[in-house]
């Protein structure tokens, strides 16, 4: 007989999911952002690419000590203070009054990130036996292309009536 996701439950699941989507949805909303900051702070083209690259730089630095803190320690703490400092960062970002804050922002976002990869993935296999954790990370890795659409589609609405800032709220 089948064996479905739901023999240890779909909370993780769901809960990592919508964590990972978010992740996702914040980055496509910068990049929906990006023109508009530009503006604002009067940035070059090549200046303002650098805030994307903040992030993706420093979540790349802390994968792998990530990777090494939830082999030793507690995984769900790890998740839920890089979510804390992830979701943290995104509120700063709204508040940023100059690029080198959003800038600092964007870089301390990426050490949120950076514990996703590792204690997603533990905490997944931890949680649910083999017979079904393929299913389990393909329902999981499929966050990763809705949060951008999400983002693009939301975001844009959101940043179009309300302003850039509130694209991180």
């Amino acid at each position: 007989s089948r064996v479905r996701v739901a023999t240890c439950g779909s909370a993780p699941l769901v809960l990592l999911f919508l964590l990972t989507m978010i992740d996702e949805f914040d980055r496509a909303a910068l990049a929906v952002a990006l023109d508009d900051i530009r503006r604002e702070f009067d940035l070059s083209d090549a200046r303002v690419g650098l805030l994307p690259a903040a992030g993706i730089f420093i979540t790349g630095i802390i994968a792998g000590p990530a990777g090494h803190w939830s082999d030793r320690y507690n995984r769900r703490k790890i998740l839920g203070a890089g979510a804390m400092v992830w979701g943290g960062a995104g509120l700063l970002a709204g508040a940023s009054q100059n690029f080198l804050q959003l800038f600092l922002t964007r870089a301390l976002l990426g050490f949120g990130q950076g514990t996703i990869g590792p204690t997603h993935l533990s905490i997944l296999s931890d949680t649910y036996p083999a017979r079904v954790r393929g299913r389990v990370l393909g329902y999981h890795r499929s966050a990763n292309p809705a949060g951008p659409v999400l983002g693009a589609l939301i975001g844009g609405v959101l940043i179009g009536a309300a302003g850039w800032r509130w694209g991180f709220a």
